[in-house]
């Protein structure tokens, strides 16, 4: 695997804020061995009350910027309002892989007509490994 960017939007508007973190990974080599190294590169809270065609113009930005253009994946939140702003994406051509992620109360991943489905219980628990 090469180096590579991940960008991940978790979609809120009126009562929790839309947040968008850009993830570089990156090999690491310490004698024989090689790993990889996850460094966050950006990190950014949307004002309250952003209308989501303007969420998805800066995420536009962000995504065709620098190092990150053509050569991320972007990982958006598909629960609930985020069907619509995944087509948004989509739309808009961003010039990455989209990787809609819909977060269930289930037990199980799987992925269904291009979305993935992953049980809340799975991302709390990789994000406590990794803290």
């Amino acid at each position: 695997m090469e180096k590579g960017w991940f960008v991940g939007v978790d979609l809120g508007q009126a009562q929790d804020f839309t947040a968008v973190a850009a993830v570089e990974r990156v090999a690491e080599q310490f004698g024989y061995h090689q790993y990889w190294t996850l460094r966050l590169r950006h990190l950014e809270r949307m004002a309250l009350g952003t209308p989501y065609p303007a969420m998805v113009r800066r995420v536009c930005e962000i995504v065709r910027s620098g190092e990150l253009a053509g050569r991320c994946h972007l990982v958006v939140d598909a629960t609930g309002v985020g069907r619509p702003v995944v087509d948004l994406l989509r739309e808009a051509r961003t010039g990455c892989r989209i990787l809609p992620v819909t977060i269930t109360g289930g037990d199980a991943e799987s992925v269904e007509g291009g979305y993935y489905r992953t049980p809340k219980r799975d991302l709390v628990t990789g994000v406590q490994v990794l803290l």
